[in-house]
């Protein structure tokens, strides 16, 4: 059957293995290292493998977050729209 002997081949190859111990999403993650990348250190291998699964589409994206400014201009807009509806509503009533 097709698929049915699947497996890693070429042993020989280096490779970085990164537990997910504190993640709950990923038990393992396999990295097959390049033949051309042996002169790389250990620990730009590390980040490297890092970086990808953060920048993964199965990573959490951060919260895109509003700054101060904006928060504070839109307050000001809303209490401003606030204030002409309960101006126009009492100039109507009154």
């Amino acid at each position: 059957e097709k698929g049915k002997n699947m497996g890693i081949r070429g042993c020989a190859r280096q490779m970085i293995v990164l537990s997910g111990k504190h993640d709950n999403m990923f038990e393992t993650a396999y990295f097959i290292v390049k033949a051309d990348a042996c002169g790389a250190k250990k620990s730009d291998l590390v980040f490297e493998a890092n970086r990808i699964i953060q920048e993964s589409c199965f990573a959490a994206k951060p919260a895109h977050k509003i700054s101060r400014r904006t928060c504070f201009l839109l307050g000001c807009a809303v209490g401003a729209a606030i204030v002409g509806v309960i101006w126009t509503v009492l100039a109507i009533v009154l």
